[in-house]
């Protein structure tokens, strides 16, 4: 049996990247970069 996580702050619509409902700008492979390859927190990024 598989489990499904539904995030529903986060879009992917066909065709365009995953991005974030609220803040269509940003991918979310930017934000992964910022927080995996940069170390930032989630408090950091949000502020940049």
């Amino acid at each position: 049996m598989s489990t499904v996580a539904t995030y529903p702050h986060i879009v992917k619509e066909p065709g365009s990247p995953v991005r974030l409902e609220s803040h269509p700008r940003p991918r979310m492979a930017m934000i992964a970069m910022d927080y995996l390859g940069r170390g930032l927190t989630p408090e950091e990024i949000v502020g940049h």
